[in-house]
């Protein structure tokens, strides 16, 4: 039987509703004399939480897989799909049970051939960075940063964030002085003016000044 796409986001969706500890009230209510846990929560609060966890099931499942080739930066993968697994509140058990669904090609291959060695999230994170860690990441991403324009159609915030993300994969203790000369060479020259007037110190008064 071949699964289609839609079909393996279902099965995945139901994986992770299954393993979702989504519990925005974690008081119980102990009764002394039946030694039994009660919990009341209005109807409303029950959607609402029925309602976030659909929210945060659909933003896991919508997190880009780790296929393992060289240009994929495997640190800003895990730090990302960390992320998301943190505000789903997955334990670090099911967190390893669920992560094989978001790895593919050469990834998948690899996990694959050692799970009976991954004993745990941190050694699964540990074997991955130490599998997948690579120089080319950080070149890309240096070449990507000396040519990185802001888009026509591109927010402030999306090209602030994508400039701040390249500073530190090619350098994780880049000075605020160096990501602002990366921010202010790929400005749009509508925008650039008006930003270099305020001065701005750090990349967050940047991109106050630049919106």
């Amino acid at each position: 039987m071949v699964l289609t796409r839609a079909g393996e986001q279902a099965i995945l969706h139901q994986h992770l509703l299954d393993f979702a500890h989504i519990d925005l009230e974690r008081t119980n209510y102990i009764t002394s004399t039946a030694q039994s846990t009660f919990v009341y929560k209005p109807r409303e609060f029950m959607m609402a939480e029925e309602i976030l966890k659909d929210v945060i099931v659909k933003n896991i499942i919508s997190a880009s897989k780790f296929t393992g080739k060289f240009e994929q930066d495997v640190k800003l993968w895990i730090r990302d799909i960390s992320a998301s697994f943190d505000m789903a509140k997955f334990y670090p058990s099911q967190a390893l049970q669920v992560v094989p669904g978001f790895l593919c090609d050469n990834a998948l291959g690899w996990y694959l051939n050692n799970r009976a060695d991954l004993h745990s999230w941190d050694i699964f994170l540990q074997r991955l960075r130490a599998t997948y860690s690579s120089p080319a990441a950080k070149q890309i991403a240096s070449q990507k940063l000396r040519t990185r324009k802001q888009g026509w159609n591109e927010s402030v915030t999306a090209y602030y964030t994508d400039i701040i993300r390249l500073c530190k994969t090619v350098d994780d203790k880049m000075t605020d002085a160096s990501k602002l000369d990366h921010l202010q060479q790929g400005l749009k020259p509508s925008l650039i003016k008006e930003v270099l007037r305020q001065k701005p110190a750090t990349p967050s008064e940047f991109l106050e000044h630049a919106r």
